[in-house]
């Protein structure tokens, strides 16, 4: 195709189409009252438009209302999308496109040839999250290239593409690219070269993923939460207490309270109950030793207490909190049983199985209600942060995409909730367990 060709050609025959053929007379016909009134106003519009194309590659001239066309066809598109195969994203994007083009390089339309074959445009599904506009173009191999768009909404579109650089080669291949396209391609879509064989939907959705990451842009939409932490007794904090032996972990927990995306606010908490985990040989060990200084053989014996593998050290943890008391009469094993019941009543044992068993994890949603239920919210708790921050291929990897809504719930409405009662109780009420007896430790 000549470069004219690729300017004009496809345009004019889609404006044709809406204004002044077959299918618009049969639309127009199923119309009654204003909406047939309307009609006939938008495709006069429309038709005009048409003669100015045809008149500027007559000439070989630039069109200078390639904005205007846009706004027309988006107006033909919300008023009547209905109308048999209207290609609006493509038109859209083609019209802002063209006009960017001819506004930044001012192209000569001469004869030479535009290989509209080089690209093919995609619908691109899987990509939860494409951005209006984006571009990579290769230096080395142009047709390695990559442009992926969304035109669906037209200012957010002409908004994004308004700081695009790309060559006049790059803008005249992608205009061809969508003049050639299949009908069925629905945005967000993306522009890649033509192989044969022809690339599979999985590999290009890949291949538009990793330019995206490369770009530092998201590709996913993130689940948000605004919650304010579970907190069971906050009347028996007291400023004589040592907070300021919690000096680290009350910044993590600043970190916490200032994140909203589920599972890195998940991560944050369980960097406090890992603090805790291990601080708590620390302590038993400070305790015993009752002042006096730590000997060489103390400190062999802490790395022997601290170097406990991470699911053991959690379940002893648990095992100590549950049996203190979050008020004068409730313990925090209750607490948990508590919640967990809630959970259970307000979505059915058949969800939290769900969730479980998509988690790896061998137990039910009736194995939370015993006394010795540490052991199993402690796994939990585990395999849960493990399936965020493991990518094993032989893990369920844990993302937003991945994120069923009985996921969401057991950590929303049950692991948050809880491991804030215990990590502000350990914190906020000073015991035995987890503070130290003295406001330095002697070493020797």
């Amino acid at each position: 195709m000549k470069k004219y060709e690729v300017l004009y050609d496809w345009l004019y025959a889609q404006i044709t189409h809406l204004s002044d053929s077959p299918a618009a007379e049969t639309f127009a016909a199923g119309l009654v009252g204003p909406a047939q009134d309307e009609f006939v106003t938008l495709t006069e519009t429309l038709r005009n438009f048409g003669a100015e194309v045809a008149g500027a590659k007559a000439g070989r001239a630039l069109l200078g209302r390639w904005g205007e066309i846009a706004v027309a066809l988006d107006e033909f598109g919300r008023r009547f999308p209905t109308f048999p195969d209207f290609r609006r994203d493509l038109l859209i994007a083609f019209c802002c496109v063209a006009g960017w083009l001819c506004v930044n390089h001012a192209p000569v339309l001469d004869a030479a040839d535009v290989d509209e074959t080089a690209f093919t445009v995609h619908g691109i599904p899987g990509v939860e999250l494409a951005p209006a506009w984006f571009l990579h173009e290769n230096a080395r191999q142009p047709n390695e290239s990559l442009v992926v768009f969304d035109s669906r909404d037209l200012a957010t579109f002409e908004a994004g593409l308004a700081s695009a650089a790309a060559s006049q080669e790059l803008a005249f291949a992608f205009l061809a690219a969508l003049a050639v396209a299949e009908p069925v391609v629905t945005c967000p879509c993306a522009v890649v070269k033509k192989s044969n064989p022809q690339l599979g939907i999985k590999e290009i959705e890949a291949f538009v993923e990793l330019h995206l990451a490369m770009a530092g842009l998201p590709t996913h939409t993130p689940r948000r939460i605004s919650r304010t932490p579970a907190v069971v007794d906050k009347d028996s904090v007291r400023a004589e207490s040592a907070y300021h032996q919690w000096a680290d972990v009350l910044r993590v927990l600043s970190e916490y309270n200032s994140r909203d995306e589920l599972l890195l606010k998940y991560l944050t908490i369980y960097h406090v109950i890992e603090n805790l985990m291990f601080k708590m040989p620390i302590v038993d060990l400070e305790r015993q030793r009752n002042g006096s200084m730590f000997s060489i053989r103390d400190f062999r014996r802490l790395y022997d207490s601290v170097s406990l593998k991470e699911l053991p050290a959690l379940e002893k943890l648990f095992e100590t909190a549950f049996d203190l008391h979050a008020t004068s009469v409730v313990k925090y094993g209750k607490l948990v049983r508590d919640t967990w019941s809630a959970l259970v009543a307000a979505h059915g044992s058949a969800a939290i199985n769900s969730a479980l068993q998509r988690l790896g994890y061998e137990k039910s949603a009736s194995d939370f209600s015993g006394q010795r239920v540490h052991g199993n919210y402690a796994k939990l708790v585990y395999i849960v942060r493990n399936s965020i921050v493991h990518n094993k291929e032989t893990e369920f990897h844990l993302t937003s995409q991945s994120l069923s809504a009985e996921i969401s719930q057991l950590i929303e409405e049950f692991l948050l909730p809880t491991l804030e009662q215990i990590a502000f109780g350990m914190i906020g009420i000073p015991n035995g367990k987890l503070w130290y007896g003295r406001k330095e430790l002697v070493l020797y």
